[in-house]
């Protein structure tokens, strides 16, 4: 397998330093919802695994594997992780003037 560039991805999305808890939260929700191969029942496992959506969205290959996460799924959304722009979702969503929780 390719191995992922866990620095790049870090840096586009941890710029967040003066963003609350709550939003980070919001924000880490936004991305797996954008993902479609992580669905309810893995989200409860992360949720079980890391006690913060924010903390499972960052995570490494091998903490989402502990977490129950199968590796191709791993694979798929870190991948998706370093590509998905977190700033075109929320302009979009903005110019729609749609809100989210």
């Amino acid at each position: 397998m390719k191995k992922l560039n866990q620095d790049k991805f870090r840096d586009k999305f941890t710029n967040l330093n003066n963003t609350t808890f709550k939003e980070k939260e919001r924000l880490a929700a936004l991305g797996f919802n954008n993902f479609f191969k992580i669905g309810t029942k893995s989200i409860a496992l992360l949720l079980n695994y890391f006690g913060s959506i924010n903390q499972a969205y960052y995570s490494d290959f091998e903490d989402l594997k502990r977490a129950g996460i199968k590796e191709n799924i791993v694979y798929d959304f870190l991948k998706f992780r370093q590509e998905f722009s977190l700033e075109k979702i929320l302009t979009r969503l903005e110019k729609n003037k749609i809100n989210f929780v």
